[in-house]
This record gives structure tokens, sequence and C-alpha cells, in this order.
């Protein structure tokens, strides 16, 4: 029986070695799946900020790819207005509205361009330069007489009336010397720029203007200029040499401004358009990014459910390892209280043994003893 608790005892103690064993590979086996989970976790987090910064960025260009689109369109229907300003409409178009339609064409040929398209000033001057040229803003620079003879045709047969100035007639006056009174800017003829071939149309106009700072200024200059000559303000009042004065606001005053405006207006339309195609370009960029990101992020939320997956996986192998490392505890502790049993009892066997052997050998000693003595009567009878 001692025998088979000692070979039950070795195979319960082998058993919960190996039961330890294989507890300890479940230990790790769990931490590697739990280090793998924390990766997948982390991997999960960077793709979904980095899909949520791809939407941020993808709401923002969106917002200026419209904002940039409504700016071209804006600039397109200004452009598409001041053309209509300028070419005018049908049977209400103004004489020099309809030389520019007449020019733009073919049918006048010798049509250089409006005076107003044909000269530039800083802005801070253009009040006091189209206060100047009054209507003839508008008018017509042509190379020549028979220039002006189409012209004429046209606005007899169509109606209108206009200012023309044949390059080939022009004789502008003498310049005049610069002006050195305090608050004098300088003639207006100086404040424009303007190809050369058509500086002689210009000085006509602007030849005996000269420009001032202010009201008493332009005043004080007038009475020292030629009769045919004045002062205007950057305001736009005209003083006369003459004691005519000039005072107030029409629309034509911002023509010279339109005029810049259709000038400036191609390039800025192109800007425009540029930085809207740059938009959309990059906007598809980060379309394409933010596909990527949820690509990426769908990929991590695969592999993060698997590594989940895989740990409780082995967190129920872990414990069902321990569950089988208690049962082989408890066993071997059963067996070893067996064995500690059996020896206990085999201990006192063998005292209890001990001390029949020493009741033997006395009651043999007695026994020999008497047989002794039975011998010896039966030698004396």
């Amino acid at each position: 029986e001692i025998e088979q608790l000692q070979r039950e005892a070795q195979h319960s103690a082998q058993n919960l070695q190996a039961a330890k064993e294989g507890l300890n590979s479940r230990e790790s086996q769990l931490q590697r799946e739990r280090e793998a989970r924390e990766t997948a976790e982390t991997a999960h987090n960077a793709c979904t900020e980095q899909r949520d910064a791809a939407r941020a960025e993808i709401e923002a260009l969106t917002e200026k790819v419209a904002a940039a689109l409504a700016q071209v369109e804006r600039l397109q229907a200004k452009k598409a207005w001041l053309g209509q300003q300028r070419t005018g409409d049908g049977e209400t178009a103004s004489g020099p509205q309809r030389l520019r339609q007449a020019a733009t064409g073919g049918r006048l040929p010798g049509h250089i361009g409006s005076l107003m398209d044909l000269i530039e000033t800083d802005p801070h001057h253009e009040a006091a330069i189209g206060a100047v040229l009054g209507s003839s803003l508008e008018a017509s620079v042509v190379n020549d007489w028979s220039s002006v003879e189409t012209a004429l045709e046209l606005l007899d047969r169509h109606g209108g009336r206009a200012t023309l100035l044949p390059l080939e007639q022009m004789r502008p006056p003498k310049p005049l010397p610069a002006p050195t009174q305090f608050g004098c800017i300088g003639w207006a003829v100086d404040l424009v720029r303007c190809a050369r071939e058509h500086r002689p149309a210009i000085t006509v106009i602007l030849g005996r203007a000269a420009v001032c700072e202010n009201r008493a200024a332009a005043r004080r200059i007038a009475t020292d200029l030629p009769p045919d000559a004045l002062a205007v303000t950057l305001s736009g009042e005209i003083y006369r040499a003459d004691g005519a004065t000039i005072i107030g606001r029409t629309a034509e005053d911002h023509n010279l401004a339109m005029a810049r405006e259709t000038r400036t207006l191609p390039e800025k339309i192109a800007t425009a358009t540029t930085e809207h195609a740059r938009l959309e370009s990059e906007h598809r960029a980060r379309a394409g990014a933010l596909d990527k990101s949820q690509a990426q992020l769908q990929t991590a939320l695969t592999e993060l459910a698997e590594q989940q997956e895989q740990t409780q996986r082995a967190t129920e192998a872990r414990d069902a390892t321990r569950l089988e490392l208690e049962r082989a505890q408890a066993n071997e502790e059963w067996n070893r209280q067996q064995l500690e049993t059996s020896h206990s009892r085999l201990q006192a066997a063998a005292e209890e043994l001990q001390t029949c052997t020493g009741d033997l050998e006395l009651l043999a000693g007695k026994h020999a003893e008497t047989e002794k003595q039975v011998d010896e009567i039966q030698a004396k009878l």
C-alpha cells in the first residue's frame, strides 16, 4: 500500500510540475498577447488620429475651395459687368460705346482705344485726373482723319456723340514751367503713364492742369496760371485760371478706377483660378489620404479585434491551466497526507510488532523455564 501511495505521490508531483510549467507557458503567452493587443491599440489610435486630422483638413480645404470658386465667379461676374458697361447694350449704347463695339467688330480699323484705357496713374491721383478729363475719359484715340470719317458715318447711322483724338492731327500745347508754389504736386500730364506715341493726345487734355494737394493750394495756384489752364485738387475740385469753378462728383469720376480694374481683372481672375485649381488638387490629394487612412484604420480595427480575441483565448487557457494546477496541488496534498498517514500507521505497526516480539521472547523464556521445572519434577518422580 505504501509503495502504491508513493507511486501515486510521485505521479502527482510530476503532474504538479507539469501544471506549473504549463501555467508559466500560458502566462508568457498571455503577456505576449497583451503586448500585441497594446501594439494594435496604439496603431488603431494613431490611425484614428490620422483619419480625424485628414477629415479636419478636408473640411477646411472644402471651405477654401468653395471660397476660391466664389472669388473666381465674383471676378468673372465683375469682368462681365465692366465689359457690359464699356460696350453698352443695344439701342441704349452711347457714342463711345458704339465706337468700341465697331472697333471690336473690325468696322473701325483706325481705332486705337479709349483714352481711359491708354493711360495709368496712381490710385490717389485718379480723382484729380478723372475730373480734368471729364467726358474726355471716353474719348477715342484714332490714327487720322480717315478714322474720324469712318466713326462719323457709324454715329450718323446708329446715333450717338463722341470725342475723337486723331494722333496725326494732334497739336499739343507747349509745356508750361513746373509750378513751384507750395501745395502743387505737378502737371497732370506728368502724373499719368502711357505709350510714347499716345502722349500728344494725352497732353492736349491734361497739359494745362496743375494737380494740387488741397483746395487752398488750388485756389492760390490757379491765379498764377495762364487763362487756358486750371488747378485741380486730389478730391477732383477744379479751379480755372479764368475764375470758373467746377465742384461735385459724377459717375464718370469712377471711370479711371473701372478702367484700372478692367486691366487688372484678367490677372486677378487667372490668379484666383490658379489658386482654385491648386486647392482642388490639394483637396483631391487629401481625399486620397483620407481613403488611405480609412483603409489603415479598418486594418487596424481588424488586427485589434483579432488580438483581443487571441488575448481572450490566452486568458481562458491560462485560467484553465491554473485550475489544473490547483487540482494537481490538491491531489498532491491528498496523496502526501495519505502517505504520511500510511507512514504513521506503519510506524505504529512496527512499534507494536516490536512490543509483541519482546512479549513473545518473554513468554518463550518463561515457557522454557516452565519446561525445565516440569523436567525436574518428572526426574524426581
